[in-house]
């Protein structure tokens, strides 16, 4: 098998670049047609989980309402292990809700496979009380014991 690493990375790097800026055409050639996405960890307000290249395309779109451009920053791609086909990229957005004005900051892992030159799945962890607080909401820790 031909070390395709490289290429796997430069696929991530695009793909982050096209979410930036919620192009999603670019980013409906980059998946495959039973692309998975999931978001483990997102608030209540946004699905979990996302199965096949539409429904993926179709939230990624919706998020045209949220901002102009998440502003992704300091993105670094990784392989995993060796495994060319699993990826792990870390990045982080500054930027300002459309709805609120407020701003939003957030740290992102996400994780990627890419099968036959195209992303099939895709995990992103992100802080949750971020986007809660950029909308308006809150979030009270109970007080520690002791």
């Amino acid at each position: 098998m031909s070390d395709n690493s490289d290429g796997n990375v430069e696929l991530v790097e695009r793909f982050i670049a096209a979410l930036d800026v919620s192009d999603t055409e670019t980013m409906d050639g980059m998946i495959h047609d039973d692309f998975y996405f999931e978001m483990p960890f997102a608030p209540d307000l946004l699905p979990r989980l996302h199965v096949g290249r539409e429904k993926s395309i179709a939230f990624f779109k919706s998020m045209d309402a949220w901002w102009d451009r998440a502003n992704f920053k300091d993105l670094k791609v990784d392989v995993i292990g060796g495994d060319e086909g699993r990826l792990v990229a870390t990045y982080r957005s500054e930027t300002v809700y459309a709805s609120t004005g407020t701003q939003y900051r957030n740290s992102y892992i996400s994780l990627f496979s890419v099968t036959d030159g195209k992303l099939s799945y895709m995990k992103e962890h992100f802080d949750p009380i971020a986007p809660i607080v950029a909308l308006g909401g809150s979030v009270n820790p109970p007080s520690m014991p002791g």
